[in-house]
């Protein structure tokens, strides 16, 4: 149910290099460069581990386009509420924390209402093709990157930026190889990627990818 004119790859490399730019901005005004670079050097391992949720988010990138364009809006979106039941079983095992009644009442509540906020009897149409199997993977994605990104900023005592400056880089990486493997090189993507309404949804990634990452930071989902 959607053309996709631009290049998502590019996109999402544009949306996190202004991220890394965000970050290394707030973590210059507060340290020095130096600092940052004694940093990486001495964090070498934790760099490589945030190469898996950037791996996962960007397989979740991928997947989207494929999925949309072959499964209805309904059933899509619908399917994707599920993401809130898939991120507390992944968080209890990898925290290795049992959630309450309470907080699983709260996700299923929150799922159902999600979904029915989406649902639409009259569009929906619901067929078992080879897009569910790729929304599946999509949530297994998206909730264990989630989680998995929430256990490096709480589990090493490395500072926040830092730590965001990392996955930032990692997906660029990740995402220039696929980029450069899809092809998305052609005049017109290329075009249609730099026109300036095409250039507020990179900026728009990245507002929110901050705010995400500052929430998971700040906030604790067994409290």
């Amino acid at each position: 149910f959607l053309k996709i004119s631009e290049s998502p790859s590019l996109l999402v490399i544009m949306a996190e290099f202004i991220k890394t730019c965000v970050s290394l901005f707030i973590y210059t005004r507060e340290k020095t460069f130096d600092s940052l670079l004694t940093n990486v050097l001495k964090e070498k391992k934790l760099f490589l581990l945030y190469s898996i949720p950037a791996g996962m988010y960007a397989m979740y990138n991928v997947l989207s386009f494929y999925s949309i364009s072959l499964a209805d809006p309904t059933t899509y979106f619908v399917l994707l509420q599920s993401r809130s039941l898939a991120t507390g079983i992944i968080y209890q095992i990898l925290f290795k924390k049992q959630l309450s009644a309470l907080q699983w009442l709260s996700l299923v509540i929150l799922t159902v209402g999600t979904s029915m906020k989406q649902f639409s009897f009259s569009s929906f149409n619901f067929v078992f093709n080879e897009a569910i199997p790729l929304i599946l993977v999509q949530i297994v994605c998206a909730c264990f990157a989630g989680v998995y990104n929430e256990y490096l900023l709480k589990a090493r005592n490395v500072d926040f930026w830092v730590q965001n400056i990392f996955f930032y880089v990692n997906s660029i990486i990740i995402n220039v190889f696929i980029f450069i493997i899809k092809g998305d090189v052609s005049s017109a993507t290329l075009a249609n990627t730099f026109k300036l309404p095409v250039l507020f949804l990179p900026l728009n990634l990245a507002v929110i990818g901050i705010t995400t990452v500052m929430f998971l930071k700040h906030l604790n989902f067994s409290s």
